[in-house]
Protein backbone atom coordinates (compact mmCIF):
# COMPACT_ATOMS: atom_id res chain seq x y z
CA UNK A 1 0.00 0.00 0.00
CA UNK A 2 1.47 3.97 -0.70
CA UNK A 3 0.17 6.61 1.41
CA UNK A 4 0.07 10.18 -0.64
CA UNK A 5 0.36 13.09 1.76
CA UNK A 6 -0.08 16.21 0.06
CA UNK A 7 -0.44 19.64 1.89
CA UNK A 8 -3.03 22.43 1.35
CA UNK A 9 -2.55 24.41 -1.24
CA UNK A 10 -1.25 28.39 -0.66
CA UNK A 11 -3.95 30.43 0.37
CA UNK A 12 -4.69 33.95 0.71
CA UNK A 13 -3.60 35.08 4.29
CA UNK A 14 -6.59 36.19 6.43
CA UNK A 15 -5.86 40.25 5.96
CA UNK A 16 -6.61 39.82 2.14
CA UNK A 17 -9.70 37.77 2.68
CA UNK A 18 -10.86 36.04 6.06
CA UNK A 19 -11.95 32.79 4.20
CA UNK A 20 -8.96 32.11 2.92
CA UNK A 21 -9.23 31.38 -0.91
CA UNK A 22 -6.68 29.59 -2.76
CA UNK A 23 -4.44 31.92 -4.07
CA UNK A 24 -3.73 31.63 -8.30
CA UNK A 25 -0.43 29.84 -7.05
CA UNK A 26 -2.44 27.56 -5.06
CA UNK A 27 -4.65 26.65 -8.33
CA UNK A 28 -1.71 26.19 -10.23
CA UNK A 29 -0.13 23.52 -7.62
CA UNK A 30 -3.71 21.67 -6.86
CA UNK A 31 -3.92 21.55 -11.11
CA UNK A 32 -0.44 20.09 -10.57
CA UNK A 33 -1.48 17.43 -8.34
CA UNK A 34 -4.65 16.39 -9.67
CA UNK A 35 -2.71 15.33 -12.84
CA UNK A 36 -0.14 13.41 -10.99
CA UNK A 37 -2.94 11.43 -9.34
CA UNK A 38 -5.39 10.96 -12.22
CA UNK A 39 -3.23 7.87 -13.74
CA UNK A 40 -2.66 6.49 -10.62
CA UNK A 41 -6.47 5.53 -10.22
CA UNK A 42 -6.18 6.88 -6.29
CA UNK A 43 -9.02 6.68 -3.78
CA UNK A 44 -8.73 10.96 -2.39
CA UNK A 45 -9.88 11.36 1.18
CA UNK A 46 -9.38 14.90 2.88
CA UNK A 47 -8.53 16.23 6.23
CA UNK A 48 -9.64 19.79 7.53
CA UNK A 49 -12.76 21.70 8.77
CA UNK A 50 -12.20 24.94 6.27
CA UNK A 51 -14.40 25.46 3.55
CA UNK A 52 -11.73 25.57 0.68
CA UNK A 53 -10.45 21.69 2.32
CA UNK A 54 -14.29 20.42 1.25
CA UNK A 55 -14.21 19.36 -2.04
CA UNK A 56 -16.71 16.62 -3.89
CA UNK A 57 -15.27 13.01 -3.19
CA UNK A 58 -16.97 11.69 -7.30
CA UNK A 59 -14.03 11.27 -9.39
CA UNK A 60 -15.74 13.20 -11.96
CA UNK A 61 -14.61 16.35 -10.05
CA UNK A 62 -11.00 15.72 -10.79
CA UNK A 63 -10.69 15.84 -14.45
CA UNK A 64 -11.93 19.29 -14.65
CA UNK A 65 -9.15 20.11 -11.96
CA UNK A 66 -6.51 19.87 -14.90
CA UNK A 67 -8.54 21.71 -17.77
Amino acid sequence: MKLYLVQHAKAASKEVDPERPLTEEGHRDIQKVAAFIRPLNLCVDYCGTAARNVLPRQPSFWPKLSR
